[in-house]
């Protein structure tokens, strides 16, 4: 029986991936599509895997209103980041590629985008209400009340 998962790994994939900050997905487009409106996207948070061979950890990189600053939410910390950071930062492709801007990371260490989520630009609003108190399941409202 074959395995795809090697268990004594020498070596990570880590090609370099760019990605925008808005993509428009016209021209993929069936033919038959509604046209009515338009269908571009806004990118509104990145997962990153930051790992070396032995090990990994991930930590999200979100911008949770529209016009409003980037921020990375790295377990219990959660700091401002600037665009070209939220991009540099996660294309992979090994650290430091834009000197002075992104933190070096260590030595065979590497920052990768495994999951972007794009809202779709005539839902924004839409999608991105303001949270309210009723918005929150009460469970959830204990348990943070609890801290």
């Amino acid at each position: 029986m074959s395995c795809w998962y090697d268990s004594n790994p020498t070596s990570k994939i880590n090609d370099r991936f760019e990605f925008p900050f808005e993509i428009n997905l016209d021209e993929f487009l069936d033919k038959t599509a509604d046209r009515s409106k338009s269908w571009k996207y806004e990118l509104h948070s990145v997962l990153v895997h930051s790992s070396d061979l032995h090990h990994g950890h991930n930590y999200a990189l979100i911008k949770p209103d529209r016009g409003a600053q980037w921020f990375k939410f790295n377990d219990g910390q959660v700091t401002p980041v600037a665009d070209q950071e939220v991009l540099e930062e996660s294309y992979g492709g090994g650290p430091g590629l834009l000197k002075g801007v992104v933190p070096q990371a260590e030595p065979g260490m590497s920052m990768n985008a495994h999951t972007l989520t794009y809202i779709r630009q005539e839902a924004i609003s839409e999608v991105m209400t303001p949270l309210t108190e009723e918005d929150i399941p009460l469970h959830l409202s204990k348990l943070v009340s609890g801290w």
